[in-house]
């Protein structure tokens, strides 16, 4: 018996891929390692050649790439870890070098030892972007070998071959994951400057009522969202006004929703925090309605406060999923919304006392009038 201590290759530090993102479950797509293992069968003159890469916690062996390998080991695809001598490579990190798996210490560690197609085995590791010892490349052969160093030396140089191959996977799909971010970041912007431009339009508008400016910034946040209606709402008790909406409502279920107890509205106002599902079962609001009167599969809501009193809600419902990536965004759009719309309703606010001062101070005149 003949082994050597390896280090674990130094690799780019990157995330931990699975198996799947590193393209290593289709036996079929291998062709890059098919030439490896072809190699390592032809240098060493061996039975068999493959490359496997392990699940621990399934106690599997995935036969990644193979040369000479049983039928049926090619046809399930994987072998139990536990009549594997890889097992002790991957648990090394190091290569290890069987001359007779009959009489080798670790053989008594394994399985059903005499069932295993081979005499002699040799082995090292390849790792994961990670510097994680992944699984391993072997050649066996039937009858027993003597393993010298330069055997071990080549085995391991092979060895790095297939973790280069591995870190080149990682690092293309490292790129298009890359690529799908700033084409991501590239539509927010685009969503988010487009939503500015139809705020800014609703505000500056001269010939837009108050309602309709509401409106424009609700049909905005609809579509930067993709959600189907919209409401702002003035709850007063347990009574709740709709002052401005956008989308189909249903009249019939939204004058039904005018009672807010245990709707969605009284949820916000009563925990005065942002809410947002697209499941509202796991969300524990199951059987809550929104303002309109509907149960929405999605919901973006939240309280809207005026003069540091909970005046009313801002409510998005919707019938998709919320994209998990885009939630932060979204949940930062109906903030802005939301502080548009306080804007908006501070300005109705200071109206209506300045016409409740007008009405005052026309009775005042009238009564003094009157008084004369």
């Amino acid at each position: 018996m003949t082994t050597l201590q390896l280090e674990p290759c130094t690799v780019a530090r990157q995330k931990r891929f699975s198996i799947d993102e590193l393209g290593l479950c289709d036996a079929a797509d291998q062709g890059g390692l098919q030439h490896i293992t072809r190699l390592a069968r032809q240098v060493f003159s061996a039975t068999m050649a493959l490359v496997g890469v392990f699940e621990e916690e399934q106690d599997r062996q995935i036969l990644v790439s193979g040369q000479g390998m049983p039928a049926d080991w090619e046809e399930v695809g994987w072998i139990p870890l536990s009549k594997s001598f890889s097992q002790f490579v991957r648990r090394d990190a190091a290569p290890l070098a069987v001359d007779d798996k009959d009489s080798h210490p670790m053989g008594g560690h394994l399985a059903d030892l005499e069932a295993l197609p081979y005499r002699s085995y040799l082995g090292a590791p390849i790792f994961g972007p990670l510097g994680e010892a992944l699984g391993a490349l072997c050649v066996t052969d039937t009858k027993i070998r003597h393993w010298t160093s330069k055997d071990i030396t080549v085995m391991r140089d092979l060895a790095h071959c297939v973790t280069d191959a591995i870190l080149l996977r990682a690092a293309l799909h490292m790129s298009q994951q890359l690529q799908r971010e700033m084409e991501r970041s590239l539509r927010r912007s685009r969503r988010n400057a487009g939503l500015r431009d139809s705020i800014v339009a609703a505000f500056t508008e001269p010939d837009k009522t108050a309602d309709e400016r509401l409106q424009a910034m609700l049909a905005a946040g609809c579509r930067a969202i993709n959600m189907r209606a919209a409401g702002v709402t003035r709850v007063d008790g347990s009574r709740t006004r709709v002052l401005s909406q956008h989308g189909p409502i249903d009249e019939t279920t939204r004058e039904a929703a005018a009672d807010n107890v245990q709707s969605l509205t009284a949820h916000l106002m009563s925990g005065q925090d942002m809410v947002w599902f697209d499941n509202s079962r796991k969300a524990g609001l199951a059987g809550k309605r929104a303002f309109d009167g509907s149960e929405p599969s999605c919901f973006i809501g939240i309280p809207l406060m005026l003069e540091g009193i909970a005046y009313g809600t801002l409510e998005f419902v919707g019938d998709g999923m919320l994209p998990p990536t885009e939630i932060e965004n979204d949940a930062l759009l109906v903030s802005i919304i939301a502080m548009f719309t306080i804007t908006q309703l501070e300005v109705f606010s200071q109206i209506n006392r300045l016409k409740s001062s007008e009405s005052a101070l026309l009775q005042y005149i009238l009564d003094l009038r009157a008084a004369r």
